[in-house]
């Protein structure tokens, strides 16, 4: 999976879901395959015992932190106008890495989705959004480059 930073998530058995940074998945799969004690957060503590499940997401860890009201005024869609009048929204082509397993349920059904990696565990596919809808959370943009090997 690229040298992209995805978060992983604990998921407990009543449904809470909590982020964590790839740097302390080690330390999380330690603790919960020793099957006892407890994951020490900044807010709280997680008994391994309350543990469902711990996965890599397809979430990429950001910095950036944007107020609920600053990502909806940004969420404008940049809108051209053409040479017979017509307008086009503007798009970008995105990659996103998935699991195997949610490729195969989703991704392969949907002909939007071009895969361009597969590593036997997690299949990068590639798809175009509206350029006011990428989320640097959820995907990231391709290269000039990528998008030019995609076309050929």
């Amino acid at each position: 999976m690229d040298d992209i930073p995805y978060y992983w998530i604990i998921e407990t058995w009543e449904k809470d879901t909590i982020r964590v940074k790839p740097q302390y998945a080690n330390a999380v799969q330690d603790k919960i395959a020793s099957g006892e004690g407890f994951i020490r957060m900044p807010n709280r503590s997680i008994n391994v015992k309350d543990i469902k499940s711990f996965e890599q997401s397809d979430i990429i860890v950001s910095d950036r932190k944007l107020l609920t009201e600053a990502s909806e005024a940004l969420s404008i869609p940049v809108v051209t106008q053409l040479q017979n009048g017509d307008e086009t929204v503007s798009a970008t082509w995105v990659k996103k890495n998935v699991k195997q397993s949610r490729y195969d349920k989703y991704y392969r059904n949907h002909p939007s989705y071009i895969p361009i990696a597969d590593n036997g565990t997690s299949v990068t596919v590639a798809f175009v959004v509206p350029s006011h809808l990428v989320d640097p959370e959820r995907v990231t943009k391709m290269t000039p480059e990528e998008i030019s090997r995609l076309r050929k």
